[in-house]
């Protein structure tokens, strides 16, 4: 019986050797110097290391704490402790870093981005927005004939813009050049009273580098196609213009007085086209009159300018020079009032 007790005890005591073993109690602190294990059972039972049988160790990395802030407890962790382990701590403050220089060169790009911009921009007009240089494909010419921008007014102006001593400026080459004054009922042949451009909402200018064609600035009416028959333009005028046989009335009194052959002549002429040559011998006088006056650029205006409708918001400047002014490859062209201000920059 007693031997039965003693044997029982035995094992008792071997099991808890081994679970001590296991948990790194004493059975861990039984290392032989080559980093092995010992065999507990030979410890028991000679109070000696065997080296018959030999378990392998390799002891983990300690991997160092990082304390947490006083305000975090272990409950916030979810009772992990006061440090948390660096294995991923680590990766996400490298993360953490690589995030802040990818922002911070974010913020330099668009730091240097609105540096050159207001140095190509320069000081802002309260007028920006009001006007814009919308189209400038055509600065590429080297004709200064065929070398011209687009200028619109904004549709969301609230009143009309003046555009006296405005300019435009090459911002590469420093060339300028201002706006001139136009007519408003050009007259051909004659003398035009000019007077400053102005803008409603919508409108828009077409600026050629060279001469006019006709001699001035001038802004565009429902006659203005009569002028494309003799000129070139660019870009090219609208050809439409009141018909001929709208010019004259068939009432009696004009067809007693320019016979019905003056209107079927009418009638068979095209818009916007000055009769040249001999008129058929069958009109009268009074119609062959007519159609040399008033078939004609002057002749329109003088029958239409006091419409409503007779102007369509379209003016034509040109700034006279004999070169073309913009850069023929790449350019930026800013849009200046007239105290100098930047009103608007179109880069190409």
């Amino acid at each position: 019986m007693l031997q039965r007790v003693l044997l029982i005890l035995f094992f008792l005591i071997v099991i808890v050797l081994v679970i001590a073993w296991v948990a790194g109690g004493a059975g861990k602190q039984i290392l032989s110097k080559s980093g092995q294990f010992a065999n507990p059972f030979g410890v028991l039972l000679g109070g000696q290391i065997a080296t018959g049988t030999s378990f392998l160790y390799f002891p983990p990395p300690k991997m160092p704490g990082i304390p947490l802030p006083s305000s975090l407890d272990d409950a916030a962790l979810g009772g992990t402790g006061s440090s948390i382990s660096a294995g991923s701590s680590e990766a996400d403050t490298l993360y953490g870093i690589e995030d802040q220089y990818s922002d911070l060169d974010q913020e330099y790009a668009n730091l240097a981005k609105k540096v050159n911009e207001a140095k190509t921009f320069g000081e802002i007009s309260p007028f920006k927005g009001a006007v814009s240089i919308s189209n400038a494909s055509a600065p590429r010419e080297s004709d200064p004939h065929q070398e011209y921008l687009q200028l619109t007014s904004s549709y969301g102006n609230s009143k009309n813009v003046s555009l006296s001593g405005w300019s435009l400026q090459s911002a590469i080459t420093g060339a300028r050049a201002y706006l001139p004054k136009g007519s408003v009922a050009l007259r051909v042949g004659e003398v035009a009273p000019l007077s400053d451009v102005i803008l409603g909402p919508g409108e828009s200018i077409y600026v050629t580098s060279g001469t006019s064609p006709v001699g001035t600035s001038f802004r565009e009416n429902v006659c203005s196609g009569y002028l494309t028959q003799f000129q070139e333009f660019a870009p090219d005028l609208s050809r439409s213009c009141p018909a001929p046989d709208t010019e004259l009335v068939p009432t009696p009194d004009n067809l007693a007085r320019y016979g019905e052959s003056c209107f079927e002549l009418l009638a068979s002429m095209p818009s916007c086209t000055y009769f040249i040559g001999e008129l058929p011998t069958s009109v009268s006088p009074a119609c062959a009159s007519f159609v040399r006056q008033a078939i004609s650029y002057n002749g329109c205006v003088e029958q239409h300018r006091w419409r409503a409708d007779f102007t369509d918001g379209t003016w034509r400047l040109y700034l006279g020079s004999e070169r073309g002014l913009w850069q023929d490859r790449h350019d930026v062209l800013r849009l200046l009032d007239a105290q100098g201000r930047t009103v608007s920059v179109w880069s190409y």
